[in-house]
C-alpha cells in the first residue's frame, strides 16, 4: 500500500456549481415592515457549502413591497429591488457571495414573491488564461 504523502488543493472556481435559492414562502420566512432578514448560506445550505462563494447572483421580487438587498449582509452596501422586478447582478457587482440581508422596505409583511438564487458560472476562456499566466509565468518571464 502506497503512503499518500502531498495532498493537492482543489480549486473550485473552475468548476460550475449546481444553482441554489432561497425563498421566503418555501424557507416559511416572515420579513416583517421595515425588518430585516439575515441569511448565512454555510449554515442553512449544507449541500451549497462546497461551492462557496457564489459569484452569480439573481434576487426576484413579486411580493407587493420593497425589499434592499445586501450581499454578504454589508448593511452599507445594498440594492433596492423595487416590487416585481428581477435583477441579475453582474459577477463584477457581486464577485463572492457567502451570505446576504434582506431588508423589507415596505409598510406590510413579507410571506412570499422574494427568491434569491445563485450559482457558480464555468471559468470562462480569459479567467483560465489569467490563471495558467498566475501558475507558470515566472517560468516563462511573463
Amino acid at each position: 500500500m502506497q503512503r499518500i504523502t502531498k495532498f493537492q488543493t482543489f480549486d473550485r472556481s473552475l468548476g460550475a456549481s449546481p444553482p441554489f435559492h432561497f425563498d421566503v414562502a418555501e424557507d416559511s420566512v416572515t420579513i416583517a415592515a421595515a425588518a430585516t432578514y439575515r441569511y448565512s448560506i454555510f449554515e442553512k445550505q449544507s449541500t451549497a457549502q462546497k461551492y462557496m462563494p457564489f459569484n452569480n447572483v439573481s434576487v426576484t421580487n413579486s411580493s407587493g413591497q420593497d425589499v434592499i438587498f445586501y450581499p454578504n449582509q454589508d448593511l452599507n452596501n445594498g440594492w433596492l429591488i423595487p416590487n416585481n422586478t428581477i435583477k441579475v447582478f453582474k459577477t463584477t457587482e457581486i464577485p463572492a457571495l457567502s451570505t446576504f440581508a434582506l431588508k423589507n422596505n415596505g409598510s406590510s409583511s413579507i410571506i412570499s414573491g422574494v427568491r434569491v438564487e445563485f450559482f457558480n458560472s464555468a471559468a470562462s476562456t480569459e479567467f483560465l488564461g489569467q490563471k495558467i499566466v498566475e501558475k507558470f509565468g515566472g517560468l516563462f518571464g511573463l
